[in-house]
């Protein structure tokens, strides 16, 4: 029974079917002919598409080759760089020697002046003393001369007393010979001769007394001898201290004239390692000047900012900014405005790339990049926004390619930079100062003799290692906006005033620590920091110039 209804149905089945073939062919044919036109149509837009293809492959090509080319050509330049570093290395040992050896012949020369200081001072004093020496002598000769003169009256009155006295006694000799004669009576005589003998004691008296003055004219004329010799030998020895004097001088004139000529020396190697400087500039300039030149990076920017120049761009460390190229060219078969607009998106693309690759170049520290903290989600994403945010300053079609300039400035840079400063160690402040010191509107720290390199986050510390100022002490939206300091390649105050107002305390850098990271100033430097009244360090007026 069961066997006899399902043959029943399948006959069934089959009949309907026969029935229904005519009406599923005709829509079968439809929809082979919908699919035929479907397969026609992906054919012709795989075709326009292969086209396109085989153009971006010969465009690719072109690229290729461009870039081959331009390969060789950066060898090219790498070499000759090579060739002018190897140079330059050679110019800047033979700088230092130079400079080794002016500094050797200033402290050769400090030393020479130094003695002659000495000697002249010694000179001085010892011509002084002979100058007081002969004075004296000079006087005491005098005193002399004039005690000689009244010995020599005194004796000239002695011998005219004495002649008196010799004539008394023969006058008194005579007349007792003419009492002894005379027939006087004898009271008369007695009385004669009593005068007689009191006149022969008295001129015995005055023959004593002339004896003992002559003993004494005697005695002085010896003192009177004694001090002229010891007078001749005073004048002697003035004359002999005069003679050195004049040696000592004639000396001291010999070594003068030799550190002139030693001053000549210097001056004339001052010049030869200015000159040498200006060399290893031009050198510096002809690595770094045909970049600038060729791209254009380099328009408007002061020549006094210190640049880094990098393949497809460069960092201006004076204002914080950041410049890349972009470079795109046309679509094969694309002409006119197409071709520009098609080739400026291409360039822009390529700028975006750039400018991601400078920024990753920019020193965070001595040790560190940007680069080196893209692995987190947050600096990533920011620096992405900052890319994204890139300012256009120049761009231009120019043989069959278009080539686009952009710009971030370092205000766009302040959300990343502020992420990457959360991730650098911070160091404890030191005990805050009274600020009593001067008025200084900023600060200039000199450190073009030392080879310093540009970062962001920077330090200066004094001679124990005590933080001076760095991040640490800036405001944060200051930073952010303008950067801890500008560099500059020299100290020009008119372009600085802005920067660090009209009053700038200007320190030489001692040297570098910290694997040249930190800049070391004298402690009375960072004293001067510390008690400055005006605080500015929280709003970065700082400039560092290196060279």
């Amino acid at each position: 029974m069961k066997k006899t209804r399902i043959i029943a149905l399948v006959n069934l089945l089959a009949l309907t079917a026969s029935s229904f073939s005519p009406l599923y062919a005709d829509t079968r044919e439809d929809k082979l002919k919908q699919r035929e036109a479907a397969l026609t149509e992906r054919a012709v837009t795989l075709s326009g598409k292969e086209i396109d293809l085989e153009d971006m492959e010969q465009a690719l090509n072109r690229k290729a080759a461009e870039l081959d080319e331009q390969s060789k050509t950066l060898q090219a330049w790498s070499a000759e760089n090579t060739v002018r570093e190897i140079e330059l290395d050679d110019k800047i040992a033979q700088f230092n020697k130079d400079n080794a050896l002016l500094a050797a012949r200033n402290a050769e020369l400090d030393e020479d002046r130094r003695n002659v200081d000495v000697m002249m001072a010694d000179l001085t004093r010892k011509t002084s003393e002979a100058q007081k020496a002969a004075q004296d002598a000079e006087e005491k000769f005098k005193h002399a001369q004039e005690r000689e003169r009244l010995a020599d009256e005194r004796e000239q009155q002695l011998t005219a007393r004495e002649q008196e006295v010799a004539a008394s006694l023969s006058e008194l000799n005579i007349a007792r010979a003419e009492l002894l004669v005379s027939q006087q009576n004898a009271e008369d005589i007695k009385a004669k001769l009593a005068a007689l003998e009191e006149q022969e004691a008295n001129l015995k008296t005055a023959r004593d007394i002339f004896a003992a003055e002559k003993e004494n004219l005697a005695q002085e004329k010896i003192s009177l001898e004694n001090m002229r010799a010891e007078a001749e030998k005073k004048s002697q020895e003035a004359a002999a201290v005069r003679a050195e004097a004049e040696q000592k001088s004639q000396q001291a004139e010999a070594v003068l004239a030799l550190n002139e000529a030693q001053k000549s020396r210097i001056a004339q190697l001052e010049r030869d390692i200015q000159a040498k400087t200006d060399e290893i500039k031009i050198l510096l300039d002809k690595n770094t000047g045909p970049l600038m030149a060729s791209t254009g990076l380099g328009a408007g920017i002061n020549s006094n900012a210190s640049v880094t120049v990098t393949e497809n761009g460069l960092i201006n460390w004076s204002d914080g900014s950041i410049r890349a190229k972009g470079f795109g060219i046309p679509r094969d078969g694309t002409k006119g405005k197409q071709a520009e607009a098609l080739a400026r998106r291409a360039a822009v693309v390529d700028l975006y790339r750039n400018m991601l690759e400078v920024i990753q170049g920019v020193r965070i520290d001595s040790k560190t990049t940007v680069k080196d903290f893209m692995a987190s989600d947050t600096i990533e994403a920011a620096v992405s926004g900052t890319i994204r945010g890139v300012e256009i300053i120049d761009e231009k079609w120019e043989d069959g390619g278009y080539i686009v300039y952009g710009q971030v400035r370092q205000e766009n840079l302040a959300k990343a930079l502020t992420e990457v400063s959360k991730k650098v160690k911070t160091l404890k402040l030191p005990k805050a100062l009274k600020r009593n010191g001067g008025n200084f509107t900023g600060l200039i720290v000199d450190a073009r003799h030392l080879p310093l390199e540009q970062q962001k986050f920077f330090r200066i510390v004094d001679e124990t290692g005590k933080l001076v100022y760095g991040r640490e002490y800036a405001d944060q939206n200051v930073q952010s906006k303008i950067g801890l300091c500008a560099y500059f390649d020299k100290i020009v105050y008119e372009e600085n005033e802005s920067r660090v107002g009209d009053n700038p305390l200007t320190i030489k850098a001692q040297r570098l620590s910290n694997e040249n990271a930190d800049i070391v100033i004298p402690n009375d430097a960072a004293e001067q920091i510390r008690r400055n009244k005006v605080d500015f360090l929280k709003n970065c007026k700082v400039i560092v110039v290196k060279s």
